[in-house]
């Protein structure tokens, strides 16, 4: 069984819907570990705070942290000043939902003097999302960088020795993929447990957030290759149909494969197109932002 302190960063920027789950999820972990909740509010202008602030008041295991730039990495940068003697650290998005044993699990999975870099079994809630989505994530579900274990799509955790290596987490849109590419494959580890992420329920919303994921793996891909000089993991390439092996795809019709391509070379066109415009913030999920979604 693992034990020691395990700190949990929760970034938040007005996420009043599903901050209070979040909270409910990480306080009810079957754990040995001692839990430090940190939440993370950033910029917010709605009642996140006060959530998390009356439920701090009300368990010593969870706290508030507040800046006012409105800004995940800045938010992770402050959670990490505030790591103290941590023996586990984890980003955690505010409407990711942990399985009961997933933190128990990423603590096994790091242990050791190693750097180590973990996340949970990845699970996606369908529930009420469009025929376009789903055909979608029929496709996505079969990458080899999903069945391998994905370790950046909200969740991503470190032991003490791995800390140091991501501490100095740039302005990047996806920083749970700039931190597994600090790792090497054989320092990423796919845990026990799950985390359930719910995505865009609607094609518009879908195709602005691939979009913003594409934004953000560019940005690594280019802050990996100007260090390098050579292109970077091949999950920072471009992703097609043609890289997952057909006994994977048995399951997708030609109809999903379809619209995987069609939404994947359409969030292509529009990153590249809000980057020419400079519009590159951030840009926030509603349609799946709903109080009680089931996990």
């Amino acid at each position: 069984m693992s034990s020691g302190l395990f700190t949990i960063v929760v970034p938040a920027h007005n996420e009043e819907a599903v901050i209070e789950r979040s909270l409910r999820t990480l306080c009810n972990q079957v754990t040995t570990c001692e839990l430090d909740i940190m939440v993370v509010c950033n910029g917010c202008s709605d009642r996140t705070a006060d959530i998390v602030r009356s439920h701090a008041a009300a368990d010593p295991r969870i706290r508030l942290v507040e800046i006012t730039q409105g800004s995940k990495p800045a938010a992770i940068r402050a959670a990490f000043a505030a790591v103290s003697a941590s023996a586990f650290v984890a980003v955690v998005d505010a409407d990711v939902v942990l399985s009961a044993d997933a933190i128990e699990g990423l603590a096994t999975a790091l242990e050791g003097q190693l750097p180590l870099i973990a996340a949970p079994q990845i699970d996606v809630n369908l529930t009420g999302c469009s025929g376009a989505v789903r055909r979608y994530y029929a496709v996505w579900l079969a990458q080899p960088y999903i069945t391998a274990g994905v370790i950046g799509a909200g969740v991503f955790a470190v032991n003490s020795a791995g800390l140091e290596r991501i501490t100095a987490l740039p302005d990047t849109m996806a920083d749970d993929t700039w931190a597994r590419a600090q790792f090497a494959r054989a320092e990423r580890v796919t845990s026990a447990g799950t985390f359930t992420v719910f995505p865009p329920r609607t094609l518009r919303p879908h195709l602005r957030r691939r979009a913003r994921i594409v934004i953000g793996t560019r940005q690594v891909a280019a802050m990996r290759k100007a260090a390098s000089g050579r292109w970077p993991d091949a999950h920072l390439t471009p992703t097609t149909t043609d890289a997952i092996p057909k006994s994977r795809l048995a399951r997708a019709t030609s109809a999903d494969q379809l619209t995987y391509w069609a939404i994947q070379k359409s969030a292509d066109l529009l990153a590249t197109w809000r980057i020419m415009r400079g519009r590159t913030g951030w840009v926030t999920d509603v349609t799946s932002r709903v109080s009680e979604p089931t996990p």
